[in-house]
């Protein structure tokens, strides 16, 4: 088949309509392939011949020269990627020649052709049903997204914990026809901290003045037809135009800002803040120092240790969490917890902590004997052992969420600082047959520390139970990349310092001096953000609803046989799925 690419490209134009049509072209190399264009001013027509295509300069475009140039080079399909040809050109095109026309939309224009194609993420099908003639087939949205192979096969470089400065790509088109660089430039010279790469082509105009600028500002590099896709690996945050770029930096999950400078740009700027994104107008630039440091505070927050798992690299004080816990922790309602709970939910509390005494009975010979809940909170562990008959101790910086939902408890609280209260009980050598760590780990500032003490009180037999959020998990990854949420939701400090997956875990724990006898999960609550209509981390409103619903499952699963509910959960861990990770240890 030979197949003719109608595109231009100039200083005014840009050149991202030749770059995906050069994409397009890969899937056609089986074909002979022609790309007919203008010579307009600041073209960048030499791109397109460097990649080995034949180009043929157009005089004036015409429909009569354009028939003349198909009927010459006995072509079977145009592809029209133009906002200059509109359907009239393309049925002038299409009737006497009789090709076949593959059409470029970005903007849901009427057209005239076989296939109609709108790569863009934001594209929806039904808003064509007019636009295009009933023979016309409809190409739109995520499935057909055009993205250069050097995109795809690019990883972004994690920020080390010793890299000094944040790395930020900025690309507002080759050309940057309404020439805001410089702008932007200036609002980024002001921070201390960042390194920054502006790509530019050769045909973009006042490339003088950003030399000038960039010559006064080290850390600011003007980057003149380079490769984007190594730029990008090498960053930590983009600024860029919400058009076909916004592909580029999703594919390599780079984290970015886009700001609207051209009209064709505005459906692209609509969905990118329907849903979170953080885009801008150009008449909005000052929002963007905030936005940045936003974006900074993210990625500088988290780092990887030795042991697998993620932390915060700047934690709080001591004292400081202190305060929070003793003042705030259990007093005031947010996210999913409340000051009082329903009967369903708190039968829910009472079946997790069965569910996990379940464990415990098989592989501990401990029936009963001293039991430790270290970071107590309400005080369900704590009733749940005191009813059949354990000999109970609790420990929490505050009192406030038992008092409220468990009083009869209260006795056997212990308030105060964690660490110093564990410090006093080996000294005085006391054993426990079970310490229950429900959600606390990931809030100390020393986990090993943590793991390390509750080693030296722990009996020769006895078992230790760990409840961890699972962070940084696979699903939560795959709803990054495919873009059902677009921020590290899990990610929130004071509560949360640590980050465990199941590796770095039970890494963690073979350094304090335990041993892992089973692992397993709970519910992967995170299947709701699948869905848009029960997607809680861009409508937060449905957060509680979606939290009811994972109650009444598995208040049901367990009602069915809590054997096969603690099987059916050992089996999701191993798929890293699961909102929680619970870990049975015991001594070495």
């Amino acid at each position: 088949m030979n197949i003719l690419f109608r595109v231009d490209s100039s200083s005014k134009i840009g050149l991202g309509h030749v770059m995906r049509c050069l994409v397009l072209a890969e899937q056609y190399k089986e074909d002979s392939v022609v790309f007919a264009t203008q010579d307009l001013k600041g073209n960048t027509n030499q791109t397109i011949i460097d990649k080995g295509y034949k180009l043929i300069t157009l005089n004036d475009g015409s429909v009569d020269e354009l028939i003349q140039r198909i009927n010459e080079l006995n072509i079977d399909m145009v592809v029209f990627d133009h906002y200059g040809i509109n359907s009239d050109f393309e049925k002038a095109i299409k009737d006497p020649s009789g090709v076949k026309i593959l059409s470029f939309d970005d903007i849901y224009e009427e057209h005239y052709c076989d296939i109609l194609l709108n790569h863009n993420i934001y594209a929806d099908v039904g808003k064509y049903k007019d636009l295009v003639p009933d023979f016309c087939e409809v190409r739109c949205g995520e499935k057909y997204t055009l993205v250069r192979d050097e995109f795809k096969k690019i990883k972004i470089k994690k920020k080390s914990a010793d890299k000094d400065k944040t790395v930020v790509f900025v690309c507002l088109g080759g050309t940057d026809a309404k020439n805001i660089a410089l702008p932007v430039l200036e609002i980024l010279s002001d921070f201390d901290d960042i390194i920054v790469n502006l790509a530019i082509t050769s045909s973009k105009k006042n490339i003088d003045q950003l030399l000038d600028f960039s010559k006064q500002h080290k850390d600011i590099n003007i980057c003149i037809n380079c490769n984007v896709a190594e730029l990008m690996s090498n960053s930590d945050i983009a600024i860029i135009t919400p058009s076909v770029i916004v592909h580029e930096v999703m594919t390599v999950k780079l984290p970015f800002i886009a700001i609207m400078t051209a009209d064709n740009q505005e459906i692209m700027y609509q969905y990118l803040r329907e849903n979170n994104y953080p885009a801008f107008r150009q008449d909005e630039l000052n929002e963007l120092q905030m936005e940045i440091k936003k974006i900074m505070s993210i990625n500088e927050a988290i780092v990887k240790n030795e042991y697998g798992f993620f932390q915060i690299k700047n934690k709080p004080s001591k004292k400081a969490l202190q305060e929070y816990y003793a003042n705030k922790y259990y007093q005031e309602e947010q996210g999913s917890y409340e000051l009082s709970y329903d009967e369903a939910e708190v039968r829910y509390f009472m079946n997790k902590i069965e569910q996990r005494h379940a464990v415990v009975k098989t592989i501990s010979n401990v029936t009963t004997g001293k039991m430790l809940d270290v970071g107590s909170g309400e005080g369900f562990t704590l009733k749940y052992f005191d009813d059949l008959g354990w000999e109970c101790i609790g420990m929490d910086f505050s009192h406030a969420g038992i008092k409220q939902n468990n009083p009869e408890q209260e006795r056997l609280l212990i308030q105060g600082d964690i660490f110093e209260n564990l410090e006093k009980i080996i000294k005085n050598g006391e054993k426990f047959d079970l310490i229950f760590l429900d959600n606390i780990l990931e809030h100390v500032i020393d986990p090993f520390e943590l793991l390390n003490s509750l080693n030296k009180i722990i009996s020769v037999d006895g078992v230790l139970v760990v409840d961890v959020p699972n962070d940084f998990s696979l699903l939560q990854r795959y709803l990054m990349d495919n873009h059902h949420i677009n921020q590290e939701f899990w990610v929130s400090p004071p509560d949360h310092l640590s980050y465990f997956n199941k590796e770095g875990l039970v890494n963690l724990a073979n350094a304090t001096g335990w041993k892992t006898d089973k692992v397993m999960s709970d519910y992967p609550i995170e299947l709701n953000l699948l869905s848009p209509n029960s997607n809680y981390v861009k409508d937060p409103s449905v957060g509680k609803a979606s939290h009811k619903k994972r109650i009444e499952f598995e208040n049901f699963i367990h009602s069915v046989s809590i054997e096969k509910t603690n099987q059916f959960y050992e089996s999701l861990i191993d798929l890293g799925l699961g909102r929680n990770i619970i870990s049975f240890l015991s001594k070495f």
